[in-house]
């Protein structure tokens, strides 16, 4: 009698370690499931910001591109109107009248102060 009780204990306490060795297993897998998943979470993000990065050293080149472009012409045509003002002056024709300065907007009147009451 005695000897059946312990042989049933034992089975209970062995059941009992296969519960929690499952329980463990799953939490094991469930925690490698996650762990996978914020990897991936955590490779795609870098992938897109990378992407961004990209993008925005793409656009910043091509408008650092058109700024030298637009410098560079201004540049040349400077260069062209002080070889036709020294050409004109040679051939002794009067100075070409000097750039007119860029005239500020004009104000928008002013509202007339209200009165107290």
């Amino acid at each position: 009698m005695r000897g059946d009780l312990l042989l049933e204990a034992s089975r209970r306490e062995a059941e009992r370690a296969r519960q929690e060795a499952e329980r463990l297993r799953l939490q094991a897998q469930i925690q490698a499931e996650e762990a996978e998943r914020l990897r991936a979470a955590a490779e795609a993000e870098a992938a897109a910001r990378q992407q961004a990065e990209d993008v925005i050293l793409d656009v910043g080149g091509e408008q650092a591109e058109k700024l030298k472009a637009a410098r560079d012409r201004e540049a040349e045509l400077a260069r062209q109107e002080a070889e036709l003002l020294q050409a004109q002056q040679a051939a002794g024709g009067a100075p070409a009248p000097a750039k007119a300065a860029p005239r500020a907007a004009p104000k928008a009147p002013s509202k007339p102060a209200k009165k107290k009451k």
